[in-house]
């Protein structure tokens, strides 16, 4: 009766794992693969939405003034919005694109 449940739950394990085991890989390939994107994509997504280098999108870092861990401790009731801001030359041509944020308040 042992050998057969022995048998009986390595079936199932093996069977758990070649369902779910590579399924819990390929989720993680995907997570990591999304916060690899999330990092790059602004300069990428920018970059090609107004046909400007990479080099001539410039980002200013986020504020974290509105963070709940910042101080004072706590809801500050604002959070940071993104302003896109293309730079045209005479030709009307895109050349350079700023982000910067600004704070509204909630």
């Amino acid at each position: 009766m042992t050998k057969a449940l022995t048998l009986m739950a390595t079936a199932v394990f093996n069977f758990l794992w070649a369902v779910f085991g590579r399924t819990f890989w390929l989720l993680v390939v995907v997570i990591v693969a999304a916060l690899i994107w999330r990092e790059v994509s602004d300069v990428s997504k920018y970059s090609e939405k107004y046909g400007v280098p990479e080099q001539n999108v410039h980002i200013a870092p986020k504020p974290t003034a509105c963070d709940w861990g910042h101080a004072p401790l706590g809801n500050k009731d604002c959070h940071f919005e993104k302003v896109v801001t293309p730079i045209k030359n005479d030709a009307g041509r895109v050349t350079d694109v700023y982000i910067s944020w600004t704070r509204v308040n909630d």
